[in-house]
This record gives C-alpha cells, sequence and structure tokens, in this order.
C-alpha cells in the first residue's frame, strides 16, 4: 500500500448519457492515444487542487529526508507502487474485455455460435423460407395451370402443402429470434455493468495520472531550488531516484487510461450493435 494511494471510493464524474439511436451501422472504434486518453475522464471540480496539494505535502516532506537514508527510500517507492491496485483492477477489466471477441470467435464456430451470429442467422434463414413461399416466385399460371386437372399435377394444393409443411420451421425460427432478443438484452446489461466498472476505473486513473502530475512540477521545481542553493547531489539523487520513477509512473497511467478508453469505447460498439439485431428482429 503506498501513502499516495487515493482510496477506492470513484470520485470521477459520470458519463454523459447515450445520444438517440439510429438504424445505421455504428462507426469503427477509433484509435485513442495516450494524450487524448489522459483527458477523457473529467475529474470533479476542486479534485485538481486537491492532488496538487497531496503532491506539494508529499515532495515537501521527501525533501526534508536525508537522500542517503533508508526513510528517503522507502518515500521513493511509494511512488513505484501509487495506484498499483486500481491498475491491476483496470486491467483485469480491460483483460476481459480483450477475451470477449475470442470467445465469441470461438463460440461461433460452434453449432450455434453467440447471441449476435444466431440472431443474424436466424433472420437470414426468416428471409429465406418466406421468400421460398412467395407466391410469386411458384408456378401456379401458364401452361403447367392446366395441369392442375391432371392427377399429381396440381401447382396450387402443392404450393399451400409446402407452406403448411413449412408453417412449423417458422414457428421454431420465431421461437429462436425471441430467444436470441432475450440474449441480446441479457448481453447488453452485462456490458453496461463492465462499462460502469471501467469507468470507475478510468476516474481512479485519471486521479492518479494528475496526480503524478503534479508530483512532477513540484519535484522538478525543489530540484531547481537545489541547484540554485548549491547542493547539485542532493538534486542528482532528487531527479534520478524520484523524478524518474514519477515520470515512468505516469507513463504507466497513460498506457493503461488508453487500453481502458478504447475498451469502453468498443464495448459501447458492441452494444449498440445488439440493440440493431433487437430492433430487426
Amino acid at each position: 500500500m503506498s501513502e499516495l494511494d487515493l482510496g477506492a471510493t470513484p470520485t470521477a464524474a459520470a458519463p454523459a448519457p447515450a445520444g438517440g439511436l439510429v438504424l445505421t451501422p455504428p462507426a469503427p472504434v477509433v484509435v485513442v492515444k495516450q494524450e487524448e486518453a489522459a483527458s477523457a475522464v473529467p475529474l470533479e471540480a476542486g479534485k485538481e487542487l486537491e492532488l496538487r496539494a497531496k503532491a506539494t505535502a508529499f515532495v515537501t516532506d521527501l525533501t526534508s529526508i536525508d537522500t542517503k537514508s533508508p526513510e528517503f527510500t522507502q518515500k521513493v517507492a511509494s511512488i513505484t507502487s501509487m495506484g498499483e491496485q486500481e491498475m491491476r483492477a483496470s486491467a483485469s477489466v480491460s483483460s476481459r474485455m480483450l477475451d470477449r471477441p475470442a470467445s465469441l470467435a470461438k463460440g461461433s464456430k460452434g453449432k450455434d455460435g453467440d447471441a449476435q451470429t444466431r440472431v443474424a442467422n436466424t433472420l437470414v434463414d426468416l428471409r429465406t423460407t418466406v421468400t421460398d413461399l412467395d407466391p410469386n416466385r411458384a408456378d401456379l399460371t401458364g401452361v403447367k395451370k392446366v395441369l392442375k386437372w391432371i392427377p399429381g399435377g396440381n401447382k396450387v394444393d402443392a404450393y399451400f402443402a409446402r407452406y403448411q409443411s413449412a408453417q412449423s420451421h417458422i414457428d421454431a425460427i420465431i421461437k429462436a429470434l425471441a430467444s436470441g432478443q432475450d440474449e441480446l438484452r441479457k448481453d447488453n446489461a452485462a456490458i453496461e455493468t463492465e462499462k460502469t466498472n471501467l469507468w470507475t476505473s478510468m476516474g481512479k486513473l485519471a486521479e492518479y495520472n494528475s496526480l503524478a502530475g503534479a508530483l512532477d512540477a513540484e519535484i522538478e521545481g525543489k530540484i531547481a531550488q537545489l541547484e540554485a542553493a548549491g547542493r547539485q547531489e542532493d538534486a542528482d539523487a532528487l531527479r534520478s531516484d524520484a523524478l524518474f520513477p514519477v515520470r515512468q509512473r505516469r507513463q504507466d497511467f497513460m498506457t493503461q487510461m488508453a487500453v481502458s478508453v478504447q475498451g469502453y469505447m468498443a464495448l459501447d460498439l458492441v452494444r449498440r450493435n445488439n440493440l440493431e439485431l433487437i430492433k430487426g428482429v
């Protein structure tokens, strides 16, 4: 546990409600850069000042300790371990999201596949069946119509017999579509849960990223003060032992945030695809 840990309570602002849905294919998920991901989740009003104050207090305490002492080493260790729990939680959610396409692809190779594949295939099956039963496609007119007076040549009777035999198949298709709708709704409910978890995780990562930025600025300021005072050895120790790990840790936060934001957008894309299929049914 790092003394720079911010606690488990999420403080990031809630996501804005989704806009209206349209019956068009969703746009592909855009690639999220680390710099964009860092500002994707806004902090609560006043949180930035709170994090800066925390960074100032930490650096003031750090620079009051002898750089050669074990206490200094322990203090610096708080930098490298800050946000570790949140990083693991975010990575876990992202991992489940990344495993999702693989599991769906694996399932689609089976008999039924995933819910999206089953519903789409069932819709195609229904369309094919209805098209085959289209009277305009049946040969009920012309010369062959005369054959209805010949035993076995009644095309009208044959058509209705085929319609009756297909009725049970159509009923099964309709039941399958209703079942598919339920599965898609359940899938969307699970997606919303994952999105909520991911949003909470991204909120904490955004706070840690902001804290790391504040620590960076504070440490740089202290290094400049030490150099101005002629304490070059202490300035070098602070630069190598504190400033470097802060920047490395901030890079870790930004990388994980980029992965999380990408996953959040991908989950929303799957949710919209499910809604389009539900509407299609």
